[in-house]
């Protein structure tokens, strides 16, 4: 993914990733940089009908102060190695 993001002080943006957690592999946030707070990471079915759970995780943010922060992820099962990653650079202002 590797992209740009740009939001104020104080408030919330969001940052959504396709996944399917009844594979066991779920996004994880990998470190939160400080001047950043992580609020909620919801889940998203995109079909009550269908058979699994495909859907997207919706990470959801809040800048605290300005700079230049990368937010990273990994899409892993328990504690097993990361099989994808992902990265945002977020500009707060």
């Amino acid at each position: 993914m590797s992209s740009i993001l740009t939001t104020a002080v104080g408030e919330d943006f969001q940052i959504s990733l396709s996944e399917n957690p009844t594979t066991g592999f779920l996004w994880q946030a990998a470190e939160i940089p400080s001047g950043m707070e992580m609020l909620k990471r919801p889940f998203s079915r995109l079909s009550t009908s269908t058979v699994g759970g495909l859907g997207t995780r919706t990470f959801v943010f809040r800048g605290l102060s300005s700079g230049e922060y990368e937010l990273k992820f990994s899409l892993q099962r328990g504690r097993e190695a990361a099989v994808k990653h992902t990265s945002v650079r977020v500009i707060v202002e």
